[in-house]
């Protein structure tokens, strides 16, 4: 389901494959706060998803799963 909140459409409610998950993609706070992070690396083997807050330029490095329960993909 895409919704929109802070301005953005963003896939709400659904668990991409890791596959779908790249670099450059631009996902939002899925607890609705404002701001995004971006993607910057993908380790598919190991399902894991490495990326920078776009306020703060920290980067971290989740597996798939925990990732996509905080974070929606932005789209549009």
């Amino acid at each position: 389901m895409i919704k929109t909140v802070n301005g953005q459409q963003i896939v709400v409610q659904h668990m991409f494959p890791i596959a779908d998950i790249k670099v450059g993609q631009h996902w939002a706070y899925a607890d609705g706060s404002s701001g995004e992070v971006t993607i910057t690396a993908v380790n598919y083997d190991e399902q894991d998803v490495t990326y920078a807050n776009s306020r703060t330029g920290s980067s971290h490095t989740k597996d798939a799963f925990s990732f996509q329960t905080r974070y929606c993909m932005i789209v549009g």
